[in-house]
């Protein structure tokens, strides 16, 4: 299953792309960091195992849905000051 793992991450990656040009809701890019950073541990001659690299993708995908809602929240809440 090891030596299948870069086509796999490749996959995803693809079709995050693809979904991403398709919808354009940004919220699939969240996953294209994630993605390659999965793939690349997949390609390093370590023999990473699939549980690290999948958690690696859920954690880095997790922490940039979490970030990009934050930063999107503030700059589209309308400023609401009281004087």
């Amino acid at each position: 299953m090891l030596e299948y793992m870069p086509f796999i991450w490749g996959f995803v990656i693809l079709i995050t792309v693809v979904e991403e040009l398709i919808s354009r809701g940004r919220t699939a890019i969240c996953f294209l960091p994630a993605g390659i950073a999965a793939f690349i541990l997949s390609v390093l001659p370590l023999g990473i195992p699939v549980w690290i690299q999948t958690a690696v993708f859920f954690a880095i995908s997790l922490i940039l849905l979490l970030v990009t809602k934050i930063i999107l929240k503030k700059i589209l809440s309308p400023n609401t000051k009281k004087n």
